[in-house]
């Protein structure tokens, strides 16, 4: 919203300055005609004043249309906007040059010829030095206004603004009846007042033209500050001159004397100064309730979010209170049932026959399996919720002895176990070997087919690149038939009898690098092996802090 009112206050801020270059123009067009018709009432403003130079006419011509080019804001207009500032910077600066040297290059009189007051120093057709001046301060400002350069904006107003000044000073020299021989005329001809209007409307054209980046760029802010600007600025302008001239002609039509003339030009400034400080006063007042509206608007909004959020975090807690307590009960509850058949079992298996024993057998170990699964996930469970308390780990020597209980548990196994030397890790210890000791397990069982089976722990990269792995050279799987299968609860890849499973351990394991921050993967081939990859974010921001350079 704010970025549309700034485009909005630029674009009007733009169609004043090509107002400005048109109004210019046509000052030109008609000092140009009354030179070219012979209409002296064109010439000058008023009867007995003095008259715009044909020559100046053409160059105030070709200024208001470079800066109308230029204030179109469209990249083809701007070499037409040159080539015409071109033309008046020229003939200004051909002006000074004849001005300084005392020569003359035969320009002045080359339109029409040029009678002019007698009883005066004065060069017939050639321009004022101020005008002259005035031509080459804005011929070069009118360029670059408008661009995105600092630079260029910056040279545009440091040469607009000192033409302005001359140009306000000739304009009320004129309004206010200077004598012709005054400083403001230099002792030599004398800038008409219409020219005197049309470099002031160039000067701020091209000020308003920079209003993007220049010194008038307040103009297009959308806020307080804009606004301020773009109702005291022509009022801080048009006001005095105004009030200046109808106080001049009062006088001089002797309605009143020069004290009431001095309370009057206090009378009007103080009014308008009082009107601009009201207005501004009212938008301020105006957008301060809008926004005390916005900020209750906002806060009853945060009200209601952070109920909507306690309330949903409430619910959110209750639901997984009774998840976890489901589980527990479904864990705990069925273990007693479990225990009591396999007992009754185990004494069947005793008392009974033969085949008693083998239906019994099989009724043990359904029960036996499904326990090892209720445990399976009441350790799942354990994981989300216990605390995790990280702290330097020795995985080598972890592994070593988790590899001690496998090996006792399955004497039969004959595979080779392999470690990197001092192999550590930053993390929960208890996880860790939780972590370890699945993915040690399933290396384990998956090897139990291969003729030398080896399982490795290890890792690879250094600082928060490195990586660990568990790699064994048994079963494998394919890597297409796993997708994501592989590390969700119950999903198994192989149904080979030979290894047997539930489909939690990695699951399980996957649980616990998520709760470290890290990400696990796998990569297998089938028939030679599968590696098992992981990160822990514990042990990153370790490393960051060990090594901050890295």
């Amino acid at each position: 919203m704010e970025r549309a009112g700034t485009a909005t206050a630029e674009t009007r801020i733009r169609r004043w300055a090509l107002a400005m270059g048109v109004f210019a123009s046509l000052i030109g067009c008609v000092g140009l005609a009354g030179w070219l018709l012979g209409i002296e009432a064109l010439k000058s403003v008023l009867p007995g004043a003095a008259t715009m130079k044909a020559n100046t006419a053409t160059a105030m011509l070709a200024l208001g249309a470079g800066l109308a080019l230029s204030a179109a804001g469209r990249p083809a207009m701007r070499r037409g906007s040159g080539i015409a500032c071109a033309v008046s910077l020229f003939i200004g600066a051909i002006t000074l040059v004849e001005f300084a040297t005392g020569l003359s290059f035969g320009i002045d009189e080359m339109l029409a010829p040029d009678r002019g007051p007698a009883g005066l120093p004065y060069i017939p057709g050639r321009m004022a030095p101020t005008t002259a001046l005035n031509f080459v301060l804005l011929g070069a400002a009118v360029p670059l206004a408008g661009r995105n350069r600092p630079s260029f904006v910056r040279a545009a107003d440091g040469l607009a603004i000192p033409g302005g000044l001359i140009a306000l000073l000739s304009l009320t020299g004129n309004l206010f009846g200077v004598p012709a021989d005054s400083p403001v005329t230099y002792h030599t001809t004398p800038q008409a007042i219409h020219t005197a209007a049309g470099f002031l409307a160039v000067a701020v054209g091209t000020t308003l033209a920079n209003a993007r980046h220049g010194a008038l760029r307040v103009l297009a802010d959308p806020g307080v500050a804009g606004f301020a600007a773009r109702r005291m600025l022509p009022g801080a302008l048009g006001v005095p001159a105004a009030g200046g001239v109808a106080i001049l002609v009062g006088q001089r039509l002797e309605w009143y004397g020069a004290q009431f003339a001095l309370a009057l030009v206090v009378v009007v400034v103080i009014s308008a100064m009082s009107f601009a400080t009201w207005l501004l006063s009212a938008r301020i007042a105006l957008l301060d309730a809008e926004r005390r509206r916005a900020e209750r608007a906002r806060a009853r909004l945060n009200r209601a979010l952070e109920s909507g959020v306690r309330e949903r975090t409430a619910q959110l807690s209750a639901a997984n209170a009774e998840l976890e307590a489901f589980c527990y009960s479904i864990s705990h509850d069925l273990r007693g049932p479990l225990q009591t058949i396999d007992g009754f079992a185990a004494a069947a298996i005793e008392e009974g026959g033969e085949a008693a024993k083998g239906h019994l057998s099989r009724v043990r170990s359904s029960a036996k399996q499904m326990g090892e699964i209720l445990e399976s996930l009441l350790e799942l469970s354990r994981l989300s919720r216990a605390e995790m308390k990280p702290a330097p780990v020795d995985l080598g020597a972890m592994a070593y002895e988790i590899v001690e209980q496998i090996r006792r548990a399955k004497p039969e196994s004959r595979a080779e176990f392999r470690a990197e030397p001092g192999l550590t890790a930053h993390g929960d210890a208890r996880l860790l070997r939780v972590l370890l000791r699945n993915l040690l397990e399933n290396a384990w069982k998956f090897t139990s087919a291969t003729p030398s089976p080896v399982v490795e722990l290890g890792s690879t990269g250094t600082g928060p690149a490195r990586e660990f792995f568990v790699r064994d050279n048994g079963a494998g799987f394919d890597p297409a038939a796993a997708q994501d299968r592989l590390f969700r609860p119950f999903h198994r890849l192989h149904d080979d009898p030979r290894f047997p499973g539930h489909g939690i351990g990695l699951a399980t394991a996957r649980r616990i690098v998520e709760r470290h921050g890290g990400r696990i993967r796998a990569e297998g081939t089938p028939g030679k092996g599968a590696t098992i990859r992981f990160t822990l974010a514990e042990e990153t921001a370790r490393a960051r802090q060990d090594h901050p350079a890295r």
